[in-house]
C-alpha cells in the first residue's frame, strides 16, 4: 500500500493545467501529452441544439383534428442519417392541447427516436401551447428533418424544418438557422468550427470547455498550459510527510 501511495504521489509531479484568462467564457483541462505554452482564444458562437416548434394553438380549440381528421398518422423524424417512423393516434373531438400532448408522448415513447430527440409541450400563456422538438446533441451534424408519411400532422401543426419560426405571424419552424448550430471560435488566429462546446481535438492534450460567446469587440482571452503547480506542491508536502514518518 505504501508503494502504491508513493507511486500515486510521484505521478502527480507530472500534473498539468490549462488556465483560462476568463473562466466565464472558457475553462480547460490538460493531460500529460499537453505542451507548455500560451494561446489566444476568442469564442464567437456556442454550439446549439437544433430546435423546431409548432405554431401557437389555443388549447381548447379543435383546429388540428378538424383539419387532420381522426385515425393513426405516421410521422418521420430523420436525424444522424436514420429515419424514425412514429405512429400517433387522433380521436374525433381531440382538443389541440390533447393532440400536441399525444404527439410529444408518442415521440418520447419511441425508444430509438427518444435517444436522439426530445419533444415537449410548452404552455405559452394561460390558454395556448406549442410543441417543441429538440435534437439531443448540439451541432449541424445532428440537424433534424421532418416528413409526413401518412396524414399531414407536421403540416397541420406547422412543425417544419424548412423555415424560421416567427411569433409575429404565428408561424412554426426552426429556432436556429443551420449557420448558428456549430461552435465557432478563433484559436491563435485560426478560425475553427466544432459541433460541440467541449473541444478535445484543437490543442494536443487540452480539452476546451466553451461556456459563453463573446462580442466581436471583446478581447481574446489567454489560455496558459503548463505544470499544475498547486498539484505538484501538494504532492511535495505529502511526500515529505511520508518520509518524516517512515
Amino acid at each position: 500500500d505504501g508503494l502504491a501511495q508513493t507511486a500515486g504521489i510521484l505521478n502527480k509531479f507530472g500534473a498539468r493545467s490549462a488556465a483560462s484568462g476568463n473562466t466565464a467564457v472558457l475553462t480547460a483541462t490538460a493531460d500529460a501529452t499537453s505542451v507548455n505554452g500560451s494561446h489566444t482564444l476568442h469564442v464567437d458562437q456556442l454550439a446549439k441544439q437544433d430546435t423546431l416548434t409548432t405554431k401557437k394553438f389555443t388549447d381548447s380549440a379543435t383546429d388540428v383534428i378538424t383539419a387532420e381528421g381522426a385515425g393513426t398518422k405516421t410521422i418521420r423524424i430523420a436525424v444522424d442519417g436514420t429515419n424514425y417512423d412514429i405512429n400517433v393516434s387522433l380521436t374525433g373531438g381531440d382538443t389541440n392541447k390533447t393532440i400536441l400532448t399525444n404527439l410529444a408522448a408518442a415521440i418520447n415513447a419511441d425508444a430509438s427516436a427518444s435517444a436522439k430527440v426530445t419533444a415537449s409541450v410548452i404552455q405559452v400563456d394561460s390558454t395556448s401551447s406549442k410543441l417543441v422538438l429538440r435534437s439531443d446533441q448540439t451541432g449541424l451534424d445532428h440537424v433534424m428533418t421532418l416528413t409526413n408519411v401518412t396524414g399531414t400532422l407536421f403540416t397541420t401543426t406547422d412543425l417544419r424544418d424548412s423555415a424560421a419560426a416567427d411569433d409575429a405571424t404565428n408561424r412554426g419552424g426552426f429556432i436556429y438557422a443551420d449557420s448558428a448550430l456549430d461552435a465557432k471560435f478563433v484559436l491563435d488566429g485560426l478560425s475553427l468550427t466544432r459541433a460541440s462546446n467541449t473541444v478535445s481535438d484543437a490543442l494536443t492534450g487540452v480539452t476546451l470547455n466553451l461556456l459563453a460567446a463573446q462580442n466581436g469587440a471583446d478581447p481574446s482571452l489567454t489560455l496558459t498550459v503548463g505544470p499544475d503547480k498547486t498539484a505538484i506542491k501538494t504532492s511535495v508536502v505529502t511526500m515529505m510527510k511520508i518520509c518524516m514518518f517512515d
